[in-house]
C-alpha cells in the first residue's frame, strides 16, 4: 500500500511540474505571437472577469482569475498591447 502511495506522490509531482512547463511555454508562446504577428485582432484572454470591477463578487472573481499566473500576464499583455494601439 505504501508502494501505491509514493507511486501517486510520484505522479502528482511530475504532472504538476509537466502543467509548470506547459504554462512557460503558453506565456513565451504569446509573447512570440504578438512580437510576429502585432497586427492581429486584440482578444481578451478567455474566461476574463469583465472590467472595471464594480462589486465584491466581480472583485473575487478577478483575484481568483488572477491567481493563475498566465492569466495574469496575459490580462497585463493585453492591456499593455491595447493601450499601445490606441495612443
Amino acid at each position: 500500500m505504501e508502494q501505491i502511495s509514493k507511486m501517486v506522490n510520484n505522479n502528482n509531482i511530475g504532472i504538476q511540474k509537466l502543467h509548470d512547463k506547459m504554462d512557460v511555454f503558453l506565456v513565451n508562446n504569446g509573447k512570440l505571437l504578438r512580437r510576429l504577428v502585432p497586427h492581429e485582432k486584440l482578444h481578451p484572454p478567455a474566461n476574463m472577469p469583465s472590467l472595471p470591477v464594480k462589486t465584491l463578487e466581480e472583485f473575487n472573481a478577478l483575484e481568483k482569475f488572477l491567481a493563475h499566473t498566465p492569466n495574469e500576464i496575459a490580462l497585463v499583455s493585453f492591456h499593455c498591447t491595447f493601450q499601445l494601439l490606441h495612443m
